[in-house]
């Protein structure tokens, strides 16, 4: 045992003295190594200002970038709000656009309704100017030169034909106002008669397309109201309603809004007692009451009469009537005349329609 460890003891000097003789050789490897790191360094080195040329390029790139990006993002919010801008002009022009267009439907509503109101009214022979001797004329022209100075309800009574829409059209010319719109109640069912009158809306809006009532056609102006007696109870409640909402005296004498002219051949007096028309419509409309003769109490207004309607037929006819015999005025003023000025007046136009010649032929 004691050889062995004797024997190694022994080897490792020899090594040790080996690599000391070779001394040469590792020099030039720790050379070699040292110039291969120097080489590294300087690549690394190299690299490293590359790295750091690269960095400052995609930082000048980077705020290029950021230049690029504010500027598109300006123009964009530029444009946003230059498109902003015109998206509410053009959608204020659209409104603009609809109202006139609503505006225009209204009117053009209002003018057909109006001129299939006209459509419906012959205009009678006013009594303005005209040269009646009776006394009984005289009486009526004085009342309604009395009513035509006032803004207040007029009732006119009458029998059927005596010229009540005449007296209408006579209180309606004296006053300052231009639109006269009329409506016959007893012409009209009794389930369109409130609709007629007040519109398909009532008090609310006017549905679109709907023409509108008598009462909105006849703003600023008169409304008559024929046969006044007919209204149902409903419309009669909602006439007064109007004719103190509208048809009231403003301060100062300010005209109302709406004249209302009423007119009947009925008993409207009996008919409050039957308790078929409202006692204070009737008040209303009563305040300033006129009746109208019936043709035969003002007999020797016929020849005066008959001379004006034969000159306004023979301009609707393309006649030439000049002249009315005396015969035919004796046999004029010797009838009835049950229906007053209306069966006078269609006498006359089937006269002048039958007549030949400048001479009226009474057959």
């Amino acid at each position: 045992m004691p050889t062995p460890e004797r024997g190694t003891r022994k080897a490792v000097p020899r090594r040790l003295a080996g690599e000391r003789r070779n001394p040469p050789g590792n020099l030039e490897d720790t050379r070699r190594i040292l110039q291969e790191l120097e080489l590294q360094r300087i690549e690394l080195e190299m690299q490293s200002e590359e790295l750091q040329r690269a960095r400052e390029e995609v930082k000048q790139a980077w705020g290029q970038i950021d230049q690029r990006v504010a500027a598109r993002t300006a123009a964009l919010t530029r444009a946003l709000e230059d498109l902003s801008q015109e998206v509410q002009v053009r959608f204020q022009a659209e409104r603009s656009l609809f109202g006139a267009y609503t505006e225009l439907e209204g009117a053009r509503d209002r003018l057909m309704a109006e001129n299939a109101c006209l459509r419906q009214q012959v205009e009678p022979i006013s009594l303005e100017g005209q040269p009646g001797r009776s006394s009984a004329m005289d009486e009526l022209r004085s009342r309604i030169e009395h009513a035509a100075g006032q803004e207040d309800p007029v009732l006119l009574l009458g029998e059927p034909g005596c010229g009540k829409r005449a007296a209408a059209w006579t209180i309606h010319g004296r006053s300052r106002r231009q639109r006269m719109v009329t409506l016959s109640c007893a012409r009209v069912e009794a389930g369109r008669l409130e609709e007629m009158l007040f519109g398909a809306g009532g008090d609310e809006a006017r549905p679109k397309g709907q023409p509108p009532g008598r009462m909105e056609l006849a703003a600023q102006g008169t409304l008559v109201l024929e046969e006044v007696g007919a209204l149902p109870e409903r419309a009669q409640g909602r006439l007064l309603e109007a004719i103190q909402r509208l048809g009231r005296v403003g301060p100062g004498g300010a005209r109302p809004e709406v004249r209302f002219i009423a007119a009947s051949n009925r008993d409207l007096s009996a008919a409050v007692a039957e308790g078929r028309f409202r006692a204070d419509l009737f008040a209303c409309l009563g305040a300033c009451t006129i009746t109208v003769p019936p043709l035969r109490r003002h007999r020797e207004d016929i020849p005066v009469l008959a001379a004006a309607y034969v000159a306004r037929f023979n301009r609707s006819l393309g006649k030439a009537v000049t002249t009315i015999p005396d015969p035919v005025l004796e046999r004029l003023m010797a009838m009835d005349w049950p229906g007053n000025l209306r069966e006078l007046a269609a006498v006359l136009e089937r006269a002048v329609i039958t007549s030949a010649g400048p001479v009226l032929e009474l057959r």
